[in-house]
């Protein structure tokens, strides 16, 4: 029985990471909340033609209320305010940038090239005192507004992700999807081409509602739209095709009807709810071109809801909600699908034996709602099978719905009996030897029956990652990279507590989550070791380890508490409401920590897994908050004893 002292002023994290917030780039954290200090730029706005010092080609425009750069003059040519910040300091830098053509760069603890017209949030440390927008040999074209210069009090303790490529998740309705953000629609009207144009041609809106060619090259135009080299824009659709040749989209950079091409060009050639993906080839002003590819098509169309977005993929953080519930961090390591067509069941890669193969049924996908195919096995031994070579430990996974109770065998250098639930679920197969085919069947007595199918993929782990789309090539997802959380104001290096709750993808993965000084030098972590036999808590002092305990006996791929107690008195570490490990304790030197990651502390050693919270603690809390917080993921208040002992399940004596 144990007896409490009742504490009244319950801990608060420094750092607390609660997945939901995001944007291409940063996860963000729910505390701390960022304060900055007062305003730094005068005539920010440019409200009046003072203040700033402006070299050639630049000039205040007080009735637009913008800075404009024209690039006549040679040289560096700056705008500019003198002696505003101090240096070694950390300041929030804010502005609105328009640019016409040219790389404008900031001069501000360091040098910065923009080329994209958008508002700019960035956090710089300053390397001197003035703040200088400079037009030299990026040859800008453009204008700016809305300057702000605050320093930053508290930062905003957001974790930095990295992962230069597109990856799935599994969305808040079940359903599989890419992380992306989706911009605003770019596309508001279409003109019939100047100088190739349709031979009729009516629209109203972003709707094409008729358009007829005869053996000419044709194209409407939409209005214009800022491009930018390397972004990817999504175009949606809805296609009627009444008679013709192929239908060409693609992004132009002229409204002629047919100017140079600026992105890749998509044909269609049915109709329907068309979605494309077109990426730029350079930053300009751009039109979206709809009409024929050749001098000698000829084309009688209707196409409504047209619309053009910017779409991004790369660095997105995956929320993910495949297990229900609260949402998860999914982050994963590098994975090659080798299977080149995984949702076209139809093309000869795949090798049909008794088996009917038909497309455009209902599937488990966001992106590709209809992208479901039947498969109807006249009776036992079909089958449909593609040939892929993967290693040893390769596995192998893809969604199938049948009917409740039947079985399917699914099979590549070994083999299982799927029971079918009635509903989509992702069917996996990890082979101990190498892997030469891909194949569901119905085995040896088996009647004929009919399954839908989608998503197939064969990667090269020995476990099943997030589903990798492909069509026509192998695919690879890149690993996801969470780190730089936080500051040195942060986190407290005499004591403290990190806290996360979270499973691996696979016992053994390995990967760490810690605080550091951004070295092996000094480090706070849990870290899954490779054997996934034991998960390691390591603290590291100046060079020297004060605490290195291995906790045994945690399934690592299950939801888990972890919290790990730093101070000068204690270590200590406690798994799920037990304290399993504790040592005498030693400070980190003051303002030793500087950040949070899901990593060693040094760039490697990525955690790779589900993370649902992760919090940290400028105290050292007491034994009853690490029970409670390791037991139930938060800290609880009460205004009475009774409250607390509730809480616990304890008497008070």
């Amino acid at each position: 029985m144990r007896t409490y002292k009742k504490n009244k002023n319950m801990t608060t994290p420094s750092l607390a990471m609660i997945p939901t917030g995001f944007k291409a780039g940063k996860l963000y954290s729910v505390l701390p909340t960022p304060t900055y200090g007062a305003e730094e730029v005068v005539n920010g706005d440019f409200a009046t033609d003072t203040d700033w010092s402006e070299d050639d080609g630049w000039d205040i425009d007080t009735i637009n209320n913008v800075a404009i750069c024209d690039n006549s003059g040679s040289g560096s040519r700056n705008l500019r305010q003198n002696s505003i910040v101090e240096v070694g300091k950390t300041y929030e830098v804010k502005f609105d940038l328009n640019v016409t053509s040219g790389t404008l760069y900031i001069i501000f603890g360091g040098t910065t090239g923009l080329t994209e017209s958008k508002s700019y949030t960035l956090i710089l440390t300053s390397t001197g005192t003035d703040l200088q927008f400079r037009n030299s040999t990026g040859n800008f074209i453009g204008s700016i507004d809305n300057v702000s210069v605050k320093e930053v009090i508290v930062g905003d303790g957001d974790f930095d992700v990295t992962r230069a490529s597109a990856a799935t998740r599994v969305n808040e309705q079940g359903l599989i999807a890419y992380a992306e953000i989706i911009g605003d629609e770019e596309v508001t009207g279409f003109n019939n081409g100047s100088i190739y144009p349709y031979d009729t041609f009516t629209t109203s809106g972003n709707n094409i509602t008729s358009a007829i060619v005869s053996s000419s090259f044709a194209g409407a135009v939409s209005n214009s739209i800022s491009i930018l080299n390397g972004k990817t824009y999504k175009v949606t659709f809805t296609y009627t095709k009444n008679s013709g040749d192929n239908l060409r989209v693609l992004i132009s950079n002229g409204i002629s009807g047919a100017g140079s091409s600026i992105s890749n060009a998509e044909q269609v050639s049915e109709g329907g709810n068309i979605e494309l993906f077109l990426v730029a080839t350079s930053t300009t002003t751009g039109y979206l071109q709809i009409g024929t590819g050749s001098s000698s098509d000829s084309l009688d169309i209707s196409i409504t809801n047209i619309s053009v977005k910017e779409v991004t993929r790369n660095n997105v953080p995956r929320i993910d909600y495949t297990d229900g519930g609260c949402p998860v961090l999914l982050t994963e390591p590098q994975s090659t699908n080798l299977i080149t067509y995984s949702e076209d069941f139809s093309n000869a890669s795949w090798n049909k034996s008794g088996t009917t193969v038909t497309g455009g049924y209902s599937s488990p996908s966001a992106d590709n709602p209809t992208g479901a195919f039947k498969l109807v096995f006249d009776g036992s031994s079909n089958l449909i099978k593609t040939n892929k070579a993967a290693s040893a430990n390769s596995t192998a996974s893809i969604w199938i719905k049948g009917v409740i109770g039947e079985t399917i065998k699914f099979e590549t250098s070994s083999s299982t009996i799927i029971t079918l639930t009635g509903e989509w679920q992702r069917i996996k197969l990890t082979s101990a030897t190498s892997v030469t085919t891909f194949v569901l069947s119905t085995y040896s007595g088996v009647t004929a029956r009919e399954v839908y199918i989608f998503g197939a993929q064969l990667e090269q782990l020995p476990y099943a990652t997030s589903y990798i789309p492909t069509n026509g090539s192998t695919v690879t997802r890149v690993k996801d990279v969470v780190n730089n959380a936080g500051d040195v104001n942060t986190f407290n290096s005499e004591e403290g507590v990190l806290f996360v709750e979270a499973a691996t993808l696979s016992n053994g993965l390995g990967g760490a989550v810690s605080i550091s000084d951004g070295t092996t030098s000094n480090y706070i972590y849990l870290y899954f070791h490779p054997s996934g036999t034991k998960i390691v808590a390591k603290i590291v002092v100046g060079g020297s380890v004060k605490f290195d305990k291995n906790l045994l006996g945690i399934d690592e791929t299950l939801n888990n508490k972890f919290a790990f107690k730093y101070s000068g008195t204690v270590f200590s570490v406690w798994v799920n409401g037990i304290e399993m490990a504790t040592e005498v304790g030693f400070s980190f030197p003051i303002d030793t920590l500087i950040s949070c990651q899901l990593d060693n502390g040094s760039g490697s050693g990525e955690f790779f897994g589900k993370t649902k919270q992760l919090k940290v603690f400028k105290t050292a809390l007491s034994d009853d908050e690490l029970e409670y917080l390791t037991t139930y993921g938060n800290i609880p208040t009460w205004s009475t004893y009774n409250e607390m002992a509730l809480g616990f399940n304890y008497t008070i004596q």
